[in-house]
């Protein structure tokens, strides 16, 4: 199969990105904190003045569920809305990662679009992550500002 690169110009390619590489854009990327590390599903939760993801998980691990205050903080994605994800999975709104940084992440997306770039959160489901990164009792203040901030300033 041609990848997107090989059909378009590299600065058609380009200028996809700086469109679509905002908060609320859903990435597929190799994660260095996950162990063992793995490819992922993120949720791109803010790009200013940090890059910040959360993660996107096929279930929810037994910790959290034995735990409501960080169980509440789990948001359902349903695939019937979400085509680009293989299963209804869970966006975990415990913790943020700023373990990327902006310009890298463009340049793999560049260089390999449909593989790293998988699409966009509907906009009830956005709104169900800034509420459910509202009661993370164990995020950062800060973080949180930043997350809601970016993804209220995405919704439609």
């Amino acid at each position: 199969m041609n990848q997107l690169g090989s059909l378009f110009n590299p600065a058609f390619i380009e200028a996809q990105v700086e469109q679509r590489l905002r908060p609320g854009a859903v990435i597929y990327m190799n994660c260095p904190f996950t162990t063992p590390e793995k490819n992922k599903y993120l949720l791109v939760a803010a790009c200013e003045p940090d890059f910040l993801v959360l993660v996107i998980n096929s279930e929810i691990n037994q910790f959290i569920q034995r735990n409501p205050e960080l169980l509440v903080c789990q948001v359902d994605v349903p695939q019937a809305d979400h085509p680009f994800l293989d299963h209804d999975s869970f966006v975990n709104c415990v913790e943020t990662h700023a373990a990327f940084n902006m310009n890298d992440v463009k340049a793999q997306i560049v260089a390999n679009y449909t593989h790293h770039f998988r699409g966009r959160l509907q906009d009830y489901c956005i709104r169900n992550v800034i509420a459910a990164v509202e009661e993370a009792p164990t995020m950062e203040p800060r973080m949180i500002q930043a997350i809601t901030a970016a993804l209220n300033a995405q919704l439609t």
